[in-house]
């Protein structure tokens, strides 16, 4: 939404358990985020993105889809990949970053001092509550940078049964 309204914004697929968005989006990909965070010429960074036309996003895949690709150790290196993100935060109004499961990953909590705010993202059904507070108070996310939780999964009837039942 934000990108449909004219703000320029950057997704960067940062979960590095999983490369859902990158497939989805970029099945065909070169290169991403890690090997950018290993490259040292900012001069291939406009390469690696990838623009949606009819959102007006750009997207920054994980890494190269190439099955006989393979990514150097180091591009896992937070101090390299902040350094990065934060030259993204100048070239872009919005930068998001999706992480891995905080019940996965302390990425969460590692970039803490680059995210300005956090969206949780929890499993209808699935995920309990007390689980998803235990995991952010561990990464150490509150209000104000908690903005909000997003329910996955959940379909417009078991929500209006779901509300007619508290």
């Amino acid at each position: 939404m934000l990108a449909v309204g004219g703000r320029r914004v950057l997704l960067i697929d940062m979960d590095w358990t999983g490369l859902y968005l990158t497939e989805c989006i970029t099945p065909a990909a070169q290169s991403g985020l890690a090997e950018m965070s290993m490259n040292k010429s900012p001069s291939s960074f406009e390469q690696t993105f990838w623009y949606d036309e009819r959102s007006s996003m750009y997207f920054l895949p994980n890494r190269s889809m190439d099955q006989k690709a393979t990514f150097d150790p180091r591009a896992f290196d937070q101090t390299r990949l902040k350094i990065l993100i934060r030259s993204m935060m100048g070239k872009f109004d919005n930068v998001i970053l999706d992480l891995s499961p905080m019940s996965e990953s302390s990425d969460v909590a590692a970039f803490s001092d680059v995210v300005l705010g956090y969206v949780a993202v929890a499993d209808w059904g699935a995920t309990r509550s007390e689980s998803l507070s235990r995991a952010l108070r561990r990464a150490a996310i509150n209000p104000p940078k908690l903005m909000g939780t997003l329910l996955n999964g959940i379909s417009q009837s078991d929500l209006d049964e779901y509300e007619t039942a508290v």
